[in-house]
Parts: C-alpha cells; sequence; structure tokens
C-alpha cells in the first residue's frame, strides 16, 4: 500500500496530508478526504505500510518507517502543489505519526491541524499490550477488534504495538518545542473510547501547555448492533448525526 494524491478541481484552499490508524486500511479515511475535496482541498493520503518491515522488525525499525512515510508523503505533496498552506487530520495511530514528526521540527510546516482519537494517553485495559511486548521478537500476531471492512488485517504485531508505545513515549513532553502551542488544532474524541484515555488525554494537553488546542467529546449514536467507539472516521461508525458533527468542526477549524 502506498500513499495517494488527490486533486481538488478549481482553486485550492489548501493541501491536507491525511493519516490512519494501527492496522487500517488507508481507504478508511477517504469518507474525510472526499469531505475536504468537495471543499477546496488537495488531499494527500498517507500509508503507512512500508515493504520493508514485517512481523519480525523491531519497534524501532517500525516507528522509524511510520514516520519516513508520512514525511515522503509530505515532501511529494509540496512538490505536486507546491505554494500552498499544509494542514493534517491524522487518526489515532496517525494521529501519533503527525505529533512525532512535528516534534522533531523547530517550527512546524502545519497551518492548522485535525487529532481524532490521538492515543497520547491509554486507557487501563489498552495498557495491558505492554505485557506482551516481550514476545514481539517471535512475530506474535495479536487479533484485531476493528471490523473487518476497516482492519489491513486480521491482528496486529506485537511489535507494531511496541512501536506505537515508543511513539507515544516521544510524544509526552512537547514543552520544548513552542510551535506546537501556536499550532491551532482541534482534538476530537469518543466518551466511550476503548483505547484512548479521555482523562489522561486531557492532563496530557494540560502537561503541555498547549492553552490554544481544543478538545470536543463527540458522542456515538446508539449502535444498532456491536460498535467499536475508537473508529471515528467513517459515517457509519459514528452514525449520521455525530458524523455531520465531526465534519462540520473539521471544516470550521481550516477555515
Amino acid at each position: 500500500m502506498t500513499s495517494s494524491y488527490f486533486a481538488t478541481e478549481g482553486n485550492a484552499k489548501g493541501i491536507v496530508l491525511v493519516a490512519h490508524g494501527l492496522n487500517t486500511k488507508p481507504s478508511v479515511m477517504n469518507e474525510i478526504i472526499d469531505l475536504l475535496s468537495m471543499n477546496g482541498y488537495h488531499c494527500a493520503r498517507i500509508s503507512l505500510y512500508s515493504p520493508d518491515i514485517d512481523n519480525h522488525s523491531t519497534p524501532e525499525r517500525i516507528a522509524e518507517a511510520w514516520e519516513s512515510s508520512y514525511k515522503e508523503a509530505f515532501d511529494r505533496s509540496k512538490e505536486l502543489w507546491p505554494n500552498l498552506s499544509t494542514f493534517a487530520v491524522g487518526y489515532s495511530l496517525g494521529a501519533l505519526v503527525t505529533l512525532r514528526v512535528l516534534s522533531q521540527t523547530g517550527s512546524t510546516p502545519i497551518e492548522k491541524m485535525v487529532l481524532i482519537a490521538p492515543p497520547v494517553r491509554l486507557t487501563r485495559i489498552a495498557r495491558l499490550v505492554r505485557y506482551f511486548l516481550p514476545l514481539g521478537r517471535f512475530g506474535l500476531i495479536l487479533p484485531s477488534a476493528a471490523p473487518r471492512s476497516v482492519r489491513a488485517r486480521w491482528g496486529t504485531p506485537v511489535a507494531e504495538f511496541g512501536a506505537l508505545l515508543k511513539l507515544i513515549d516521544g510524544v509526552q513532553d512537547l514543552t520544548a518545542n513552542l510551535a506546537f502551542n501556536d499550532l491551532p488544532t482541534l482534538v476530537l474524541t469518543s466518551k466511550k473510547d476503548e483505547l484512548v484515555s479521555n482523562p489522561g488525554l486531557r492532563s496530557w494537553i494540560k502537561d503541555n501547555e498547549l492553552d490554544k488546542w481544543s478538545m470536543v467529546q463527540i458522542k456515538k449514536d446508539p449502535p444498532s448492533r456491536r460498535s467499536y467507539a475508537h473508529l471515528m472516521v467513517t459515517q457509519n461508525s459514528l452514525g449520521p448525526k455525530n458524523w455531520s458533527t465531526l465534519t462540520r468542526l473539521t471544516l470550521d477549524h481550516f477555515k
């Protein structure tokens, strides 16, 4: 899977870098991309998958590959559409990679960003994955809780969870990069997220003195079947009312 680029019609307002979650298909972000394209934005659908990593790759190597994929897509989008402002939408792992890449620069090349369910602080249940990390060297794969239509594979390698945790550790202190506080950022979360701790996320924002960031908790419509609250990037997963809220907030933020 490689990154893809979508041009809007007419005069573009800017470029949006769109990054998917852990073990989710990049195409899961298509509904958001369609919305952005219809509203005047070129989009780069970033694929964090790399042919250079597999189930036996180390967490360090996997994290590096994710960051490299993001940087390559950023560079390519600026080649395609120079002199345009750049925005970012990151979901789950994609939000984390966005933060990690930007934290390594003295000044951010992003004008505004929207982070959806960013796993900077995990729930107590999600933190249990740390106990499986020693088994990652054997290529252990844990079954995915995401719907089959969304997930890229039936399960997620433990080594990838190790890489995720390394990225989380890498963004715990952003106070040294003053550009983050001045970066208009909207954080969207689900009240019943199985992976992201909402109280922990609020504490992380406070600890990093991100006073200009705003966090909005979106309630999911009552599901007619078992749902996965962490999945917040499709209308089917959120329900029409909450999807309308998420898309309106995103477009308003980028104005």
